[in-house]
């Protein structure tokens, strides 16, 4: 930031800028971490630990509707983004602007220049006034969310427990959630499945190579 945008007048374009990066660093902290929304809103400064990102829970958060903690992971390269983040925090800290959300690590520059907590609507707000993002496809919170899970299924190898521990959610919810694949990633996920089967089949505890007849259905047919 320039000495002019530190120092100069809040003006309505220097709110808007605020506040759209405040939901820019939303989204990267959400397909970093596939984190719950409102947890995520939830966070205050004082909850991160830089010093963990990348190598453990650095910060953790209770999720009221499943009442329990929550913990937040990343890979080591957000703790630059956050470090960035929090020096645009230090630029708000420093305006002394009336409000009680001082605390909390997403925060907008409301009305009547109010520090207000970050809220769910607030990027469709944003991102709807801008001609930045005229003609493109908004992504959601859900979308980045739904995104996160579907990776971590596949590199899981369809392990749901671990995907579950990983999105804080049940295993009962990740499963009806997370697991929807597109169909040509289907096919090749069930072609590569029969084919591992086929190997388990031929060669478990047998003394031969041959394989086991099998007689599968026709499409008119159950199994």
């Amino acid at each position: 930031m320039t000495d002019e945008w530190i120092s100069g007048k809040l003006t309505p374009q220097k709110v808007y800028a605020y506040n759209l990066s405040v939901f820019c660093f939303f989204q990267i902290y959400l397909a970093f971490t596939a984190a719950n929304v409102q947890p995520t809103l939830d966070l205050k400064i004082i909850d991160i630990d830089l010093s963990k990102v990348g190598s453990s829970a650095f910060a953790k958060k209770h999720k009221f509707r499943a009442g329990r903690a929550v913990k937040f992971e990343a890979p080591s390269h957000l703790k630059r983004e956050i470090i960035k983040f929090l020096k645009l925090r230090a630029w708000a800290e420093t305006l002394e602007l009336p409000g009680d959300a001082q605390e909390y690590l997403f925060v907008k520059i409301g009305e009547s220049n109010k520090l207000q907590r970050f809220d769910r609507s607030g990027g469709v707000i944003l991102t709807r006034k801008s001609p930045l993002f005229k003609g493109l496809t908004k992504i959601s919170s859900r979308d980045i969310r739904q995104i996160a899970g579907e990776y971590f299924i596949r590199k899981s190898q369809g392990k749901v427990s671990l995907v579950a521990k990983k999105l804080n959610n049940s295993v009962a919810t990740t499963e009806r959630a997370y697991t929807s694949i597109d169909i040509e990633t289907q096919a090749k996920e069930m072609n590569r499945y029969h084919e591992e089967l086929s190997s388990q089949v031929r060669y478990f505890n047998r003394t031969t190579s041959s394989p086991l007849p099998v007689s599968l259905a026709s499409e008119d047919e159950s199994e």
